[in-house]
């Protein structure tokens, strides 16, 4: 009965002068403004899950990492996780490929040409030795060499990625030392891994398989100084030509 006395009513009122939202039709193209604010908004989105779950793989390992406990860790809900990463395996190449270019971009900061080409070699050999060494880094290289066996694919991804950005900085700083008369190397690859070697043999093994072993500053940076010298002994061009080349 309420209903039908309001039916006078509201045939009085003149619907059609009443203006309503419209809403573009589907399809419509979002405006630039609109949708560099939603990528700007998913692109946070996706740092805070790679942030968080990075953490919880360090701490629980691959397998003992489950999407569930990534979403308690980040406070992220479940469909929204899974609208990033379709899976654990997507997830965790997102993080290696992270690791990756975070290494990537610490070591291009010390590819300058500040100081002697000696000054300059154990200055990126000292950095290069930090990073691969440090605790964040080397619970990652635990993690993937542990997926060696079942997940060969994911452990040769993270060893491609990470090789590849240590062997890139490399080159281009030995390529620089060579062009300014500092270096004289045939092969660049091969000489790539002797620098590797030398700068890292003393402390990787041993940390690898000693998680809670923290190395002295002091010991360290003498193994690096050692071993650019003798990097610079096998390679380092004679001071005559070094001299030509800067004339």
């Amino acid at each position: 009965d309420g209903i039908r006395g309001l039916q006078p009513v509201l045939a009085r009122i003149p619907w059609e002068s009443i203006a309503m939202p419209k809403r573009a039709p589907r399809g419509t193209p979002m405006s630039g403004a609109r949708r560099e604010a939603l990528d700007a908004r998913l692109s946070r989105k996706r740092r805070h899950i790679l942030n968080g779950a990075t953490e919880v793989f360090r701490e629980r390992g691959y397998h003992g990492t489950s999407m569930e406990a990534i979403t308690e860790s980040t406070g992220i809900s479940k469909p929204t996780l899974y609208r990033h990463f379709a899976s654990k395996e997507e997830l965790f190449k997102a993080i290696l490929q992270d690791e990756a270019e975070r290494i990537a971009g610490r070591l291009d900061g010390e590819l300058n040409d500040a100081g002697t080409g000696e000054e300059r070699l154990t200055r990126f050999a000292r950095s290069y030795a930090q990073i691969a060494l440090e605790p964040d880094t080397m619970a990652m290289a635990r993690i993937v060499i542990g997926l060696a066996h079942d997940l060969p694919e994911l452990s040769q991804h993270y060893y491609d990625a990470a090789h590849r950005v240590t062997t890139d900085a490399c080159l281009r700083l030995f390529e620089r030392m060579c062009e300014r008369g500092e270096l004289i190397i045939g092969d660049l690859e091969l000489a790539t891994e002797q620098f590797r070697a030398l700068v890292l043999t003393s402390y990787y093994g041993p940390l690898l398989s000693r998680p809670t072993r923290k190395p002295s500053s002091r010991g360290m940076d003498y193994a690096v100084r050692k071993g650019g010298e003798v990097f610079i002994r096998a390679y380092g061009a004679p001071i005559s030509r070094r001299a030509a080349t800067k004339s």
